[in-house]
C-alpha cells in the first residue's frame, strides 16, 4: 500500500509542473523519462520508496494504469480531446494531495520555511514564487541560502539579456534611448494565431485607444506560420516583440485601458479584439507591465501571451477568458476580454517568443 502510494505522489509531483492541459501521450513519455533517469545509480529499495518503479512495458500499461487511477480518486480529470487522444488537468483534490505530501501535513517546520521565504523575496522586492513552488522546495530541502541563490542571485546574473534587449528595442525602433528609473513602461505585444488554411495571408493590425507607432508592421516570423505578431521596422530590419505605447511615471499611468485591436486577414476575415486592460502595481519592484506576461522563473502572478483568434482553442490559458460576442455570416468576429497585468522586474521577462530579430540581436551582441 505505501509503495502504491508513494508511486502516485511521484506521479502526480511529475505533472505540476506543466500546465493545466496535459494529453496523454505527453504524461506517458514525460513520466516513463524521468523514472528512467532518476532509477540510476539508486537500489531497489530506494526505487520503490521513492515511487520510480514506473517502467516501459507492453502498450505502456504501467502509466496508463496510474492515470485511469488518478481519475478514479479524482486527481486528474478529463478537460477535453486532441488528435483523438484525452487531454488531461489536475484538480483541486490532486493539488490539495500534493500539498499535504510536499509540506509534511503543512507542519509546523514547513510553515516556518514559507514566511521566511517570502521575507527573503520582499527583502529583495522581487516577486515571490507561487505556493506550490514554496511547497516543492521545502520537500526538497532547499535553505534559504540555496532558494536566494536560484531565484534571486541567478535572474539577477542572467536578466541583463532581456533588460538589454528591451532597451535595445526602444532605442533602435522607438528612438528612445533613456527611461527614467521611477518611470513605468507598458510594453504591448499583439500577437494572431489562424486557421491552416489562412497561413501566408496578408494580415493588418489596426490598433484603436493608444497611439500606435507609424512603423508598425506585422509578420509571421515563427516556425508555427499560424502565427502573426506586431512588431517596429526600421529600414530593412524589423522586429515581432510588440511596442511601448505608454512611458510615464506612476502618478500619470492610468489604472485602465480601453482599446481595440482590429486584425484583418486579406478579404477573408475581420477580427475585432475589444480589451479592458487593468495595471495593478504590486508592491515587489520592477517598471514593466507586459501583454506577454511570463517569466522566466516561476513568480507569483498569472502568466499569458495575449493571442487574438477567431478560434476559441487551445491557445487561450486558463488565466484568460474571452468571449466571442460576435460571429456573422460575412466572417466579421468580435472577441471580448479582460485582462490585469501587473508590474515586475524586466530581468524577468521571458523572451521566447522574440522571433528571427532576436536571434541576429544576441548573435552581434556575443561577437
Amino acid at each position: 500500500m505505501e509503495r502504491e502510494t508513494s508511486t502516485m505522489l511521484y506521479f502526480l509531483s511529475n505533472l505540476h509542473p506543466f500546465g493545466f492541459k496535459l494529453t496523454e501521450s505527453f504524461i506517458i513519455q514525460t513520466i516513463l523519462e524521468r523514472a528512467k533517469r532518476e532509477r540510476k545509480d539508486k537500489s531497489n529499495k530506494e526505487i520503490y520508496s521513492q515511487g520510480l518503479n514506473i517502467f516501459k512495458d507492453k502498450k505502456n500499461k504501467r502509466v496508463s494504469d496510474l492515470i485511469e487511477e488518478a481519475l478514479q480518486k479524482g486527481y486528474l480529470t478529463i478537460i477535453g480531446w486532441q488528435d483523438e487522444q484525452r487531454i488531461f488537468t489536475m484538480t483541486e483534490e490532486g493539488l490539495l494531495e500534493l500539498a499535504v505530501y510536499w509540506t509534511d501535513g503543512f507542519s509546523e517546520k514547513y510553515k516556518s520555511f514559507a514566511i521566511e521565504v517570502n521575507r527573503l523575496f520582499e527583502k529583495a522586492k522581487s516577486p515571490a514564487p507561487p505556493i506550490m513552488t514554496i511547497m516543492k522546495l521545502y520537500k526538497n530541502n532547499y535553505t534559504l541560502d540555496k532558494v536566494y541563490s536560484n531565484f534571486i542571485q541567478e535572474i539577477d546574473t542572467r536578466g541583463h539579456i532581456s533588460r538589454e534587449y528591451h532597451s535595445h528595442l526602444l532605442n533602435e525602433f522607438a528612438g528612445i534611448s533613456d527611461v527614467p528609473n521611477n518611470y513605468y513602461m507598458f510594453h504591448l505585444a499583439p500577437k494572431l494565431y489562424v486557421p491552416c488554411e489562412l497561413q501566408g495571408k496578408k494580415v493588418t493590425l489596426e490598433i484603436q485607444g493608444i497611439d500606435t507607432p507609424e512603423n508598425l508592421v506585422i509578420s509571421s516570423p515563427f516556425p508555427n506560420k499560424s502565427y502573426y505578431a506586431a512588431g517596429l521596422k526600421k529600414g530593412r530590419k524589423k522586429s515581432s516583440f510588440g511596442f511601448y505605447p505608454i512611458i510615464a511615471s506612476k502618478e500619470t499611468f492610468p489604472e485602465e485601458l480601453e482599446i481595440l485591436l482590429r486584425w484583418r486577414i486579406e478579404e477573408e476575415l475581420l477580427l475585432d479584439h475589444q480589451l479592458n486592460i487593468k495595471f495593478d502595481f504590486m508592491n515587489h519592484g520592477g517598471n514593466l507591465f507586459s501583454s506577454d506576461q511570463r517569466f522566466s522563473r516561476s513568480a507569483k502572478m498569472n502568466e499569458f501571451s495575449l493571442v487574438s483568434s477567431a478560434i476559441n482553442s487551445d491557445i487561450f490559458s486558463k488565466n484568460r477568458k474571452t468571449d466571442v460576442v460576435v460571429k456573422d455570416i460575412f466572417n466579421h468576429f468580435e472577441l471580448r476580454e479582460s485582462i490585469s497585468l501587473s508590474n515586475f522586474p524586466v530581468e524577468l521577462h521571458f523572451l521566447s517568443w522574440s522571433g528571427s530579430h532576436y536571434g541576429k540581436w544576441q548573435k552581434q551582441r556575443n561577437l
